[in-house]
C-alpha cells in the first residue's frame, strides 16, 4: 500500500527561542498588500456630447499639448530612423543572398570580440 506524504510541521516557536537568529524571510508578510485603484484618464473629444459631463482638466490638456508637440518635433527623425533600418534590413539580406560565409564570419568575429571585452570588463570589476 500507498502511504500518505507527510507534510512537514513546523512548530509556533521562534528562532530565537531555540538558539538560532532569526532570518529575513520570516520577517516577509505572507500576502502582498492590498492593491490600490489606478486611476484611468480617457480623453474626449471637446466638440462632442460626452464633453458637457466631462470637467476639463486644464493640467491634463496642458499635458497633452506638450506631449503632442514633442511628439511633431521628434517626427522628423522617427521617420528618418525607420528609412534608415529598413535600408540596413535590405542592405544585411542582400549581403546575406550574395555571401553567406563571410556573413557568418563576420557574426562569429563580433560575437568573439564582444565576448572578450565582456569577460575583460567584468574582471575588473
Amino acid at each position: 500500500m500507498a502511504q500518505a506524504a507527510e507534510t512537514p510541521h513546523f512548530s509556533e516557536r521562534s528562532n530565537e527561542a531555540e538558539g538560532r537568529p532569526s532570518t529575513e524571510a520570516q520577517s516577509l508578510p505572507a500576502s502582498p498588500p492590498p492593491s490600490r485603484p489606478v486611476a484611468v484618464v480617457t480623453r474626449v473629444k471637446l466638440g462632442s456630447s460626452d464633453a458637457a459631463r466631462v470637467p476639463r482638466n486644464r493640467a491634463l490638456d496642458a499635458l497633452y499639448g506638450m506631449a503632442a508637440k514633442s511628439f511633431d518635433a521628434c517626427e522628423p527623425f522617427i521617420k528618418g530612423s525607420v528609412a534608415l533600418t529598413r535600408e540596413v534590413g535590405t542592405r544585411v539580406t542582400q549581403f546575406k543572398e550574395e555571401r553567406p560565409l563571410q556573413l557568418i564570419g563576420v557574426i562569429s568575429g563580433s560575437a568573439f570580440a564582444l565576448g572578450m571585452a565582456v569577460r575583460i570588463w567584468r574582471s575588473r570589476r
